[in-house]
């Protein structure tokens, strides 16, 4: 189930139960930017079939993903970060141990140079332990999670 907890124009804070495989849950939230309007048809395939050719779980103090698709699906470029109630196992980027993720942080993107930028930002934003509490914690996100809109625009 998802719960949106922000929505503001180019970022959603989602809490999601997390219940289920990588892929069950790339899934719904795949469904979810195509039920909002945010990406086309063809979205979840896609964002399935980049996640099985390019894992996407990342080993930090908290587990996390950065999963995205072809730009092509974009309509409205969006960051959903999901929440997890439930961690969820994803395969690593670059190989190991599967990676029990909490925190899934969606990227839809329309311009291929921003790819950089934004995945830069949500490194340094997940290297910030304060910065993660508050995120979870779901406190006031809109401040924290401005300096990212600009790459989305």
């Amino acid at each position: 189930m998802i719960i949106p907890k922000m929505i503001c124009e180019h970022i959603r804070l989602l809490s999601v139960s997390g219940k289920g495989t990588c892929e069950e849950l790339l899934g719904q939230l795949g469904n979810y930017a195509i039920d909002q309007g945010l990406a086309k048809a063809g979205f979840t395939e896609g964002l399935l079939e980049r996640e099985r050719n390019f894992p996407t779980g990342i080993q930090a103090r908290t587990g996390i993903a950065i999963p995205h698709s072809e730009q092509e699906y974009t309509i409205t470029p969006t960051l959903i970060i999901a929440l997890l109630e439930n961690k969820t196992e994803f395969r690593p980027m670059g190989g190991g141990s599967m990676v029990p993720v909490e925190v899934v942080f969606l990227l839809l993107l329309n311009k291929e140079e921003k790819q950089v930028e934004m995945l830069g930002s949500i490194v340094e934003f997940i290297q910030d332990e304060e910065k993660m509490a508050v995120l979870k914690t779901a406190k006031q996100p809109e401040e924290l999670l401005s300096s990212m809109v600009t790459y989305l625009i």
